[in-house]
C-alpha cells in the first residue's frame, strides 16, 4: 500500500490563506510559560528523578522507561547510555507516594498532580 503525498504549490497555499476571513470568531488560549506542566518526581532504587511530562498525557508507564534511562545515564561507572533496562529491566509496578499502585495503562495528568512523588519497582530488581 502506497501513501500519496500531495504538494501545495504557492498558489495553492495563497487560496487557502484567501479563505481565512479575519472577522471569523477565533478563540484563543493562553500559554502564559506553560503553567499547567507536570513535573513527577520519581523514585528509582537510590535517585530521585525529575522527569518533566509536559501537559502529562503520556501513561505511567512511561515515567518508569524514562526513569530508567535517566538511572542508568546519570550512573558512576555504568556503561551504556540510556540503555538501563539491561541492568534495571522493565518496570514492574508504580506506586504513588508508596501507598497506591498506580496502573499502567493511567494517563499521567488524570493520577498524579505536578511534583507529586512515584516509586518504580523494576522487573530485574
Amino acid at each position: 500500500m502506497s501513501i500519496l503525498h500531495k504538494t501545495r504549490s504557492s498558489a495553492d497555499h495563497q487560496e487557502a490563506a484567501n479563505q481565512f476571513d479575519v472577522n471569523d470568531d477565533v478563540i484563543l488560549t493562553s500559554n502564559d510559560g506553560a503553567d499547567d506542566t507536570i513535573t513527577i518526581m520519581v523514585h528509582l532504587r537510590d535517585k530521585i528523578i525529575p522527569i518533566h511530562c509536559g501537559f502529562g498525557t503520556q501513561q505511567v508507564i512511561w515515567l518508569g522507561y524514562v526513569a530508567i534511562a535517566r538511572y542508568v545515564e546519570d550512573a558512576d561507572g555504568i556503561e551504556g547510555g540510556s540503555q538501563g533496562w539491561l541492568h534495571l529491566g522493565n518496570p514492574a509496578k508504580i506506586m504513588r507516594d508508596g501507598k497506591q499502585e498506580l496502573t499502567f495503562t493511567d494517563i499521567i495528568c488524570d493520577v498524579l498532580h505536578d511534583r507529586n512523588h512515584v516509586y518504580v519497582s523494576t522487573s530485574l530488581g
